[in-house]
């Protein structure tokens, strides 16, 4: 089965700043890595700087 770490599972959160970053989150329900707009603060640990780094973290096969 998929094993993922703990930051791959909660919804992504842009945060409370206006920034723009475009980021990854592990989307559970897909099984698979989205795009999504950080705003720069705050936030959770399901927020990676790219598709590949979201890969990693959530697409590991036990």
């Amino acid at each position: 089965g998929v094993d993922f770490d703990q930051g791959c599972r909660p919804a992504p959160v842009s945060g409370l700043c206006n920034a723009y970053f475009e980021c990854w989150y592990f989307d559970v329900s897909a099984g698979s890595c989205e795009q999504f707009v950080y705003g720069g603060c705050g936030g959770n640990a399901n927020n990676y700087k790219s598709q590949r780094e979201c890969e990693v973290a959530c697409l590991r096969t036990s």
